[in-house]
């Protein structure tokens, strides 16, 4: 089912990464929707502050991919922060976020 994201709560990385980019995709009747968002690093030591990687992430349609390319310090929950929807009028519809990523710690 994915995994459900809350402020200081997302998708737990264990470690600093590059965003490299977002993918996209949906399953729904309707095609013409759109969905912003802000994607937010919220640090698991509580004496960092959070840091906003990337503000108003456009996707739309069935599909899309949003290059990002920005630095998160250190290890953290990856928050996906719902700015505004249009036309999700899919009850049945599936709409999916993935994160490519890569370390930025040495092995």
């Amino acid at each position: 089912m994915g995994n459900q994201s809350d402020l200081n709560y997302g998708l737990p990385i264990p470690f600093s990464y590059t965003l490299q980019s977002i993918a996209y995709t949906s399953k729904a009747i309707t095609t013409n929707n759109s969905i912003i968002f802000n994607i937010v690093h919220y640090p698991f030591n509580t004496n960092e502050s959070p840091t906003v990687l990337q503000n108003s992430v456009a996707v739309n349609g069935l599909y899309s991919i949003v290059s990002i390319k920005k630095i998160a310090p250190s290890a953290g929950n990856l928050v996906a922060e719902i700015v505004s929807t249009q036309n999700l009028t899919d009850d049945n519809g599936k709409y999916r976020l993935s994160f490519i990523l890569t370390s930025n710690d040495s092995l």
